[in-house]
């Protein structure tokens, strides 16, 4: 798929993710929100998203920009599939519980996609990373980029989700 051959091309090279233009991320999130739209849980193009925004441990502070602005755009929930709420927290334990496909999740590859309850979770893995990578950082963006990341995905929700977890493992 071009999505990874973007991915893997953007990954870690600094330089490169400088350039990224405006018109280039919000092409990615159109794709991201025709896929989800068509009930898709492939990842590709959310993890163009992850690639952009932090690259050799530097967040790229012009992208994460971009991303907010394209998930303010089009929605975040349209973009991202982040299972808040308790039904959300049971639903993430249940996908957990039942995953088999650590091997996708180590090594995404898009011929051997598995879809359904394990694709979507990876989904919402890939969706936290974003939220991740677009908080990411130092100095007055971070006063922008935290505040609407803790919007989406509040630390309480990630605790609550842990207490959870930690609760079924008992």
């Amino acid at each position: 798929d071009m999505a990874l051959l973007a991915v893997e091309v953007f990954r870690g090279n600094r330089e490169l993710c400088q350039q990224v233009t405006a018109d280039l991320v919000n092409r990615f999130a159109e794709l991201i929100v025709r896929d989800r739209q068509l009930g898709k849980t492939g990842p590709w193009y959310l993890l163009f998203f992850n690639a952009i925004v932090v690259a050799q441990g530097t967040p790229i502070v012009r992208n994460q920009a971009l991303v907010i602005e394209a998930l303010k755009q089009r929605s975040p929930t349209a973009m991202l599939h982040l299972m808040q709420g308790e039904d959300g927290l049971d639903r993430v334990v249940k996908l957990a519980d039942g995953f088999s496909s650590m091997g996708q999740l180590r090594d995404l590859e898009a011929s051997r996609w598995v879809g359904g309850a394990d694709g979507e979770l990876i989904y919402y893995i890939t969706s936290v990373e974003v939220l991740i990578g677009v908080a990411c950082g130092h100095g007055s963006q971070v006063l922008v980029n935290r505040p609407f990341v803790s919007t989406l995905f509040p630390a309480t929700s990630l605790m609550r989700l842990l207490l959870r977890t930690s609760r079924v493992r008992a």
